[in-house]
């Protein structure tokens, strides 16, 4: 039997590379003799994971290169039916590093979307860039007008042309369709947005890339981060808790720790109540 860490660790790889929570229930079991973990566990899994990296990521500032390309994608969420809404994704990524500077979700194509993704690009590089280019969508005019001001040119291009061309990040959405995959069948845009910021961890300091020469985005942008993996975020917790790894105990297969009586009425006097996180909806 392998250990919870790994478990752990292979369901936020899973999940991220684009399987759904039912897929990875399936193969978890498949591998470790019928283990049955509950859905509501993987989610604290993947919810608590993944802000452990995205609060060490915020710590570190990338050293990008002079262009920004940008550009948006429809998504459907909550399937193809009658309960579906389409809604945009903006992404802005730096032309050297292939670093995903940001990502924003929004509803609509307006000029307050284009100029919140800028403002999260301006604000995780602590710089302006030279120039941005992006497709022919007017809303990106006023957009890096009013985030860059004169300090940066606005190059509407295509993916045809050799200098300031968009085929960086056309290429860039064929790798987002795992993202798409992840959250096609989610309906609340909390838990998207969830997504959305743990797939841009994962995509920028623990997926190797092949056209960096197996580095990730974060290395070729001169970051030291201290994890090489998911495994690596959970080793740097303490050792999971019983909780963590089961819901119910009573149907647990293996077998949990004894403790003293004073110790476990202590530890009922201090507890907190617990607060349910968002769930993923797949």
């Amino acid at each position: 039997m392998r250990s919870p860490m790994t478990h752990q660790s292979s369901a936020l790889s899973m999940f991220y590379k684009g399987m759904s929570l039912k897929e990875i229930r399936t193969h978890l079991a498949q591998e470790n003799n019928n283990l049955s973990i509950s859905r509501s566990t993987l989610e604290r899994w993947i919810l608590r994971f993944t802000k452990i990296a995205e609060n060490e990521a915020a710590k570190h500032t990338p050293k990008v290169g002079p262009v920004w390309i940008a550009d948006e994608t429809v998504l459907r969420l909550g399937g193809d039916g009658k309960g579906g809404r389409n809604v945009w994704l903006f992404d802005i990524i730096d032309r050297d590093t292939r670093f995903l500077l940001a990502t924003h979700m929004a509803f609509t194509r307006t000029t307050k979307a284009a100029q919140t993704l800028m403002e999260k690009a301006y604000e995780r590089a602590g710089n302006a860039p030279e120039r941005v280019v992006t497709d022919g969508l007017n809303v990106y005019v006023d957009a890096i007008e009013r985030t860059f001001g004169a300090d940066s040119k606005h190059i509407q291009s295509t993916p045809f042309v050799e200098k300031d061309s968009t085929n960086l990040i056309e290429r860039f959405h064929s790798t987002l369709k795992t993202r798409t995959e992840i959250m096609r069948g989610m309906k609340k845009p909390e838990a998207t947005r969830k997504t959305l910021d743990g797939w841009l961890i994962w995509y920028n300091f623990l997926r190797p890339h092949d056209a960096l020469d197996g580095k990730t985005p974060a290395q070729e942008a001169g970051i030291e981060y201290p994890f090489k993996s998911w495994g690596d975020v959970i080793e740097s917790q303490a050792y999971p808790t019983w909780g963590e790894y089961h819901d119910d105990a009573s149907t647990a297969k293996h077998t949990k720790p004894t403790e003293s009586q004073p110790e476990r009425v202590h530890k009922a006097k201090r507890r907190q109540p617990r607060i349910t996180p968002p769930r993923l909806s797949r």
